[in-house]
């Protein structure tokens, strides 16, 4: 999967533990997880590092495509001055015990697998709800008194099929939902057409209620 630096953060967050870092805490949970935090991210998205000479020592993160990510600034109360000093991974793990670094490579994984999981179950649910909403417009489109706005309710009615046709036809195993490709990809073609139109005229306006 591409990187994402919401997902990494929110990973990395459920990662941090007192097995990846002595300074860990409740309340600051980013201490003292600059090095190993670094190097797992670069394990698994690739990309350079550099560090940043503080009073106590350097800093380190990451740079992706060019990019800057720092994903355990939040350990300071002011964000520190950026200096962009390239760094190695051997430097890193002057620093970084062989547990702390297995710790956090095999939590972050597992953390990362979670937050899909979580994310997936979110979108599903906005989905069924947008669903819901949707079938109740339609509802009260049909059984409105006005023709015009029960020929809307079929045209949506009809665009609705359409769109679950194609899209039960894109998740399936071949992947085929393009018009010509299959029978059911052509009625659901026809079915979207019609409700368009449908909904379209009935916007217009041309025919009398």
């Amino acid at each position: 999967m591409e990187f994402d630096e919401d997902r990494v953060s929110r990973a990395l967050e459920r990662a941090w533990s007192a097995e990846s870092s002595p300074t860990w805490s409740m309340q600051n949970p980013a201490h003292g997880h600059a090095a190993v935090t670094t190097l797992v991210v670069q394990d698994r998205f690739g990309g350079e590092i550099e560090k940043t000479v503080l009073s106590d020592g350097p800093h380190y993160y990451n740079v992706i495509d060019g990019q800057r990510y720092d994903f355990t600034v939040s350990q300071f109360d002011t964000i520190p001055m950026y200096e962009g000093r390239p760094a190695t991974r051997e430097e890193l793990r002057i620093s970084v015990t062989d547990s702390e670094y297995v710790a956090l490579s095999e939590r972050f994984e597992e953390a990362l697998e979670d937050v899909d999981t979580e994310s997936e179950r979110s979108e599903k649910e906005s989905s069924r709800m947008g669903t819901l909403e949707l079938l109740d417009t339609i509802t009260e489109l049909l059984t409105s008194d006005k023709p015009r706005e029960r020929r809307m309710g079929i045209g949506f009615l009809l665009f609705a099929v359409a769109g679950s046709i194609s899209q039960v036809l894109e998740e399936s195993a071949d992947g085929s939902w393009f018009i010509l490709d299959s029978t059911p990809g052509i009625v659901a073609a026809v079915l979207g057409f019609v409700g368009v139109v449908l909904i379209m005229d009935a916007r217009r306006g041309e025919t009398g209620e």
